[in-house]
């Protein structure tokens, strides 16, 4: 496992420790303390590890759910490729073949897309097998593609350090704010956004997901102001219920467990993630390692 993820990895651990109920994320229904935090995204973690995949993608709107995966693909070593809604299904099925993404999470209305796709479903996860060599270099924590407004997606290749690097020093930049909520606008699988989540977790906040629905935002445009304003103001004057929410999570995966239990705070994340390879064996992805300052 990489110094920076550890670094990540071990900060969540002293909050699902220390801040047992503190709330860490609040979607559209589900809520979930640091301490579900933790104990789900170790769950996930032996549920891809059993599922044996290089690549997952996602395809979820924001919310708990999309989270707790994207931590889990992190923390397990593997790549994640995060698809935002407003890509068009013949973008979306570039981007799944380049990344040769074994196995896809995905909401209920991708399902007829994915079976034309060549997916088959089983379970609540999406298979299909690839051949030939893997595309995608070694090292590589998240796969994002442009939008490809002027042709076919191109991807970029991210190191798991070089994004936790940024995240870490976005919220050692805001700590003299001390901010307590951090509320997501953008999809999830915008990278910037994504960065964002990652640091307001880092700083032990509340990290809001709602979904772009309740947002009031449509497609990679399409934004109806009211129902926006409307979201924000509830989301900063309404305190959410935990209590409530820490059952739905562990219904959802049939997990109950004391949030004082010490076997949730153990590493499960296996191997050591390999530094960055120079050559790039697939013509249509761009490989980069974004510095600090470019955020």
């Amino acid at each position: 496992m990489s110094p920076e993820v550890q670094r990540f990895q071990r900060a969540l651990r002293t909050y699902a420790e220390q801040k047992t109920n503190t709330l860490a994320i609040w979607g559209d229904e589900l809520q979930v303390d640091y301490s579900t935090l933790y104990a789900e995204v170790v769950y996930r973690q032996q549920r891809l590890r059993d599922e044996r995949v290089g690549v997952v993608a996602l395809m979820l709107e924001n919310g708990a759910d999309a989270m707790l995966w994207d931590l889990a693909i992190l923390f397990e070593g593997l790549t994640c490729l995060t698809l935002p809604a407003f890509f068009s299904p013949a973008q979306r099925r570039h981007c799944l073949e380049q990344s040769q993404a074994q196995l896809v999470i995905a909401e209920a209305d991708m399902a007829c897309e994915l079976q034309s796709t060549g997916y088959v479903k089983t379970g609540e996860f999406w298979h299909r097998s690839f051949t030939g060599s893997r595309r995608i270099p070694e090292g590589t924590a998240k796969l994002t593609f442009t939008s490809g407004t002027t042709g076919t997606p191109k991807g970029v290749c991210l190191s798991a350090d070089s994004l936790l690097t940024v995240a870490r020093e976005l919220d050692q930049a805001s700590r003299l704010n001390d901010p307590r909520h951090h509320l997501a606008l953008l999809p999830m699988a915008i990278l910037l956004e994504n960065l964002g989540c990652y640091a307001a977790l880092y700083a032990g906040a509340i990290l809001s997901l709602p979904s772009q629905r309740t947002l009031g935002i449509e497609g990679a445009s399409g934004v109806d102001a009211s129902k926006l304003l409307a979201c924000l103001a509830l989301r900063k004057t309404r305190k959410p219920d935990p209590g409530t929410a820490i059952a739905s999570v562990c219904r959802y995966t049939r997990v109950m467990a004391c949030p004082n239990a010490p076997q949730w705070c153990v590493s499960t994340v296996p191997a050591p993630i390999a530094p960055a390879v120079s050559a790039n064996p697939c013509p249509t992805l761009r490989f980069g390692w974004p510095k600090t300052a470019r955020y």
